[in-house]
């Protein structure tokens, strides 16, 4: 029987774990800073005229988090595990920073491992990120096909994509799962991440000069490039595919390519808010 508590938390770590974890996230977190820093030259250089949508674009990077989570514990709950919202979370944002260590995989390790020590096999945590890469990769083509072929403007995109956010954050909210359906909460969960991610994309567009692309259209192509340096096994989150994909793709150069480049900075802001915010709500024992 897994070694879970009522409230699904997993059993202490011994002192030298807790320290080994902790120089851990110090390392992590100092590799992120240390991006978001050599990075900043990037941002500047394409001249945002309405920076304030940057912060929007940012905020709606870390409410993919919310998401995120919800889908952890949905699937994991359809894998006979029940977890609190607060273990889910901490699966997710914990080892957030690690992200972005070199290589790309250390978030997917580091969570991988907590599971195995609350007693969870390998064989049934490493559904996770590979349910978590199927689904991302099924909704970002879609989206992108609906964004390049539906004639929609940039008011009823960004209408119907703040709808369908509401929308799922109120029915993942009540978790579905426990009522019988698993699917469709998972499906639910990463239609909602998603929705957050390409309007936080196409939000960082209209933070810029305008360009030949409509942000509609923009957003369509970054979304399939994404996936596909999702899909290459050789590139860790796709860094340098992606850019030269959405180049090709949207006719653009090292300017398109640039822009692309950028938005991973917006995304990694995104990611310190959502760490953050965890961090903060678990100090004052919210979660």
């Amino acid at each position: 029987m897994s070694p879970f508590t009522a409230d699904g938390i997993a059993p202490p770590s011994p002192r030298w774990g807790l320290w080994l974890t902790r120089a851990y996230l110090c390392v992590c977190l100092a590799s992120l800073m240390l991006i978001l820093a050599t990075q900043r030259a990037s941002l500047a250089s394409l001249k945002p005229e309405t920076p304030w949508l940057l912060g929007v674009a940012a905020i709606l990077v870390a409410l993919t988090h919310i998401f995120a989570v919800s889908f952890t514990r949905g699937l994991l709950h359809g894998l006979g595990v029940t977890v609190s919202r607060g273990l889910a979370a901490e699966l997710h944002l914990r080892f957030l920073p690690a992200r972005y260590l070199p290589g790309g995989i250390w978030h997917t390790v580091g969570r991988m491992e907590h599971l195995r020590r609350c007693g969870i096999s390998v064989s049934r945590s490493s559904i996770l990120p590979l349910a978590e890469s199927l689904v991302a990769i099924i909704a970002a083509v879609t989206f992108s096909l609906l964004l390049l072929f539906m004639p929609l403007t940039t008011h009823a995109w960004i209408a119907g994509s703040v709808a369908l956010i509401s929308l799922a954050l109120v029915l993942t909210h009540g978790d579905l799962t426990r009522n019988g359906f698993p699917l469709l909460h998972l499906l639910l969960s990463g239609t909602g991440f998603w929705a957050c991610q390409q309007l936080a994309f196409g939000v960082f567009t209209l933070a810029l000069a305008p360009g030949t692309l409509a942000p509609v259209h923009a957003t369509g192509y970054w979304l399939f490039a994404w996936a596909i340096g999702h899909v290459t096994v050789f590139a860790p989150q796709g860094v340098g595919v992606s850019e030269f994909a959405f180049a090709q793709i949207a006719g653009g150069g090292i300017e398109a390519a640039l822009l692309v480049t950028t938005f991973r900075v917006i995304q990694a802001a995104g990611d310190v808010l959502a760490w953050g915010t965890w961090l903060g709500m678990r100090a004052q024992g919210r979660l």
